[in-house]
């Protein structure tokens, strides 16, 4: 990983990719036969690709204090926005942390 650094702070981008497979998939985005309803179908997902973006930045506060935010997105692939119960194809994400040396 590269930084930017920006005196004060420093922006470090990120990229990436992930393949869990269908047994960590299918619990958040599966609907099993007995959970099915009219406009809800069963729905067994296969292997999933999320592709993730996004940058984090740091800032010292203290000499023991840094201030991390990361922002970004994932994009989920076909066997994710198939699902009946997933409406849409990326979803942001945030992260605010506070780090003691």
């Amino acid at each position: 990983r590269r930084s930017i650094d920006l005196g004060v702070m420093s922006l470090t981008p990120s990229f990436g990719a992930r393949w869990p497979a269908e047994d960590l998939v299918a619990p958040d985005i599966g609907v099993p036969t007995s959970a099915a309803l009219p406009g809800r179908p069963a729905y067994a997902p296969g292997d999933a690709i999320y592709f993730e973006a996004g940058v984090a930045s740091r800032t010292q506060l203290t000499d023991d204090l840094q201030l991390v935010l990361n922002v970004g997105a994932q994009w989920f692939d076909d066997e994710v926005t198939d699902s009946p119960i997933v409406e849409d194809d990326r979803r942001p994400r945030a992260r605010l942390l506070v780090l003691k040396a």
